[in-house]
């Protein structure tokens, strides 16, 4: 492997979980989100892709996309594909509570 990085004990780092928004349209209880004002700060898909690419420098070849609900970002299909096609990275996956992806389904496949 590549310049991989490890934790304290000694595992390789292999996986990227990035926050793409804070913004949901539900209100779950549950949540660990629940009770937060969402920041209308979030990175453009230029710099979600910058850091997946320096992360795949260092071995990272997973990446997960939660929130919030990823799905109510506009631009939801163009960070996918800016990190789809970043070399190294062979899993990418999203954590969404499904009720917007009817409209981004054909999309993301």
């Amino acid at each position: 492997m590549k310049n991989v990085i490890y934790d304290k004990y000694g595992r390789p780092l292999l996986g990227l979980r990035i926050t793409v928004t804070h913004k949901c349209n539900f209100n779950c209880i549950y949540c660990h989100m629940e009770g937060e004002n969402p920041s209308n700060l979030e990175m453009t898909p230029e710099e979600i892709s910058e850091i997946v690419k320096i992360a795949a420098k260092y071995g990272v070849y997973k990446v997960k996309l939660t929130g919030g609900e990823p799905l109510v970002r506009d631009d939801i299909v163009e960070i996918v594909e800016k990190i789809a096609e970043v070399r190294g990275i062979t899993d990418l996956a999203m954590t969404t509570n499904g009720s917007r992806l009817y409209n981004y389904a054909k999309d993301l496949a």
